[in-house]
């Protein structure tokens, strides 16, 4: 029978062929090379399951099957990790093997989830809360959302569907499988970031049913609850923690509320649970080999291999501490925050687009997770900032996608307070930089693909600034003006963020909207007569008709807001001809009529 140190061995020597060369074929077009690239990783992930198992037959005869864990475990998370996201240097097969052999590792360590396996024990009925949203969004945004995916690292949180950090084992003999959600808040290619969408109206039964026990959970805070069509609101993930209504909550939910909370588990997920019960019976006892977690062992590890000199030398290295930090969440990051953010800061620093995204995606996951207090301790949020700063002078658009969600949770951290808490006059901040410096480029930018990032990043200003967006109208408005007017001809996204984004600037700078409502009006009946050419019908294409509800919720806010132009609403249904326009318009007079 095999010794552990012979296993032990065979084991390094595969982990050691799974390095990933990613910097030298990333560029490369299919080929055999490549190909050979594939074959190799996934037979070293097959032999690691194979001599994982004949570890866990021989670790059951030795005393101190700790110590030798203790120094294995934080190798083989090294190794693996790169491989269990989408990547240019993954295929499906290989990601579904290396989740496998993940799962072996909780298995072995007696886990339920990388969380446990790299924090240790989590107390029973553990629900993770975020120190930007209210405890109710938190409940939906973090546990109730069941999602699963394979996404990249490069995902924006803002985002932020969450990437959930549980692996799920299956309670049998044979190799498991793993689940492991959501990109995220992304799930594209690794120099591709998600673009930020509003959130789509949900009918599903099951998350009324969760509104409900929510309220009843604390109802002393349903002003925070969720709105009944299940939105979240997306502004409260930038408000400043400093404000009162946002601290983190203490409120402590009762595990028996909290599981019925979630919804049923199925399949892998349901064996996880079923574990960490176990681990809290009647007896007490437990499982794990390291109730303390492996976190801080795995980060010592890497840090030798993340130093200034040789971090490109160590492609792995890079991806296994963004792997690591995104399974983290609020309050798990901030004791850790002196070993993440130097080599977030190399990423940043460094002159490829690539790393760049990798690192601003990773950066705004650690500022969501972070207390704001104390990424202001030390200047933390002020170096941050300077390092990201001069992105806004880059036109790749993989760099625009990921920057402004980094930009839009640090700014409220940097600057300490919420426009919204301002009575007197208020002088012109770094977000009115930013937000001046966005409009100049959307203004001056000819690429399609270009201005579509630039004016996705629009609403999140706007949100932030509240009212003081006014000091911009002059040049917004007619930015906003030109996206409707003309066509990008891919799928008319341009146009859909822009109606989106006149929605928000309608509602955050109501008092102004007045003095150029007969402005707005025009452009919105123009955009109507380009959509819908034909007076007698109005077309039957996903973009016509995902735009035209866009509108009439600008009609809507535009009502609300003027008074009088309800007498040109009147005016111009009656006796209308053209069926798109007839259609907003009744359908914003059937709206203001319920309410």
């Amino acid at each position: 029978m095999d010794t552990v140190q012979a296993v032990e061995a065979r084991i390094k020597r595969f982990c050691e062929a799974l390095e990933v060369d990613a910097d030298a074929h990333k560029e490369a077009e299919e080929s055999e090379e490549t190909t050979s690239f594939f074959s190799s990783y996934l037979h070293s992930l097959k032999e690691i399951s194979v001599q994982l198992t004949s570890l866990g037959q021989v670790l059951e005869e030795e005393d101190d099957k700790r110590a030798v864990l203790k120094q294995l475990v934080p190798i083989l998370i090294a190794a693996v990790a790169p491989h269990c996201g989408k990547h240019y240097w993954t295929t499906a097969e290989t990601r579904q093997q290396a989740r496998v052999l993940l799962a072996g590792v909780l298995r072995i360590c007696g886990c339920g989830s990388v969380l446990e396996l790299l924090i240790g024990e989590l107390p029973s009925g553990y629900v993770h809360t975020s120190p930007y949203l209210p405890a109710e969004e938190q409940l939906d945004s973090e546990g109730l959302k069941e999602v699963e995916s394979g996404g990249s690292d490069v995902v924006d949180d803002s985002t932020i569907k969450r990437e959930n950090d549980f692996v799920s084992v299956e309670n049998s003999s044979s190799t498991s499988l793993v689940a492991e959600g959501r990109d995220s808040r992304g799930e594209d290619n690794v120099c591709e970031s998600k673009k930020v969408e509003f959130p789509a109206d949900s009918s599903d039964k099951d998350l009324v049913k969760r509104q409900e026990l929510i309220k009843v959970t604390d109802s002393s805070k349903s002003e925070h609850s969720m709105e009944s069509k299940g939105e979240l609101e997306t502004v409260g993930t930038m408000r400043p923690l400093d404000s009162t209504e946002l601290r983190p909550t203490n409120v402590a939910i009762p595990a028996t509320a909290a599981a019925d909370l979630h919804p049923p588990q199925s399949g892998l997920a349901a064996v996880s649970s079923r574990a960490a019960d176990a681990r809290h019976g009647a007896e007490g006892s437990c499982a794990m080999v390291f109730r303390s977690g492996l976190l801080k062992a795995t980060l010592l590890a890497l840090r030798p291999h993340l130093t200034q000199d040789n971090w490109k030398k160590n492609p792995n290295a890079k991806h296994t501490l963004v792997w690591c930090l995104r399974r983290l969440k609020h309050p798990h990051v901030g004791p850790h925050l002196n070993s993440f953010l130097p080599p977030l800061l190399m990423l940043l620093d460094n002159h490829e687009v690539y790393h760049k995204v990798l690192g601003l995606s990773a950066v705004t996951h650690l500022i969501k997770n972070v207390d704001a207090a104390e990424l202001r301790w030390h200047g933390r949020a002020a170096v941050i900032y300077e390092a990201v700063k001069n992105f806004l002078y880059m036109s790749d658009v993989e760099v625009i996608t990921a920057l402004h969600p980094c930009l839009i949770v640090l700014l409220p951290v940097l600057e300490g307070h919420s426009p919204r808490a301002i009575t007197g006059p208020r002088q012109p901040s770094k977000t009115d930089e930013v937000f001046a410096r966005l409009l100049n480029s959307l203004d001056f930018e000819s690429k399609i693909e270009t201005r579509k990032a630039y004016v996705t990043a629009l609403s999140g200003y706007i949100k932030l600034l509240g009212i003081f967006t006014t000091r911009h109208m002059k040049s917004l408005l007619p930015i906003l003006f030109s996206c409707l007017e003309f066509p990008d001809y891919s799928g008319e996204l341009t146009r859909r963020h822009a109606l989106r984004t006149l929605a928000t600037l309608i509602t955050y700078t109501w008092p102004r909207i007045p003095f150029h409502a007969d402005e707005i009006l025009k452009v919105l009946l123009k955009l109507v007569s380009d959509l819908c050419p034909a007076m007698e019908e109005v077309p039957e294409k996903q973009e016509v008709l995902l735009q035209l509800p866009l509108i009439t919720e600008c009609l809507v806010l535009l009502a609300r807001c003027c008074h009088h132009i309800m007498e040109q609403y009147d005016a111009l249904l009656t006796g209308c001809q053209h069926q798109g326009l007839r259609m907003c318009l009744e359908s914003c007079f059937k709206q203001l009529n319920e309410e």
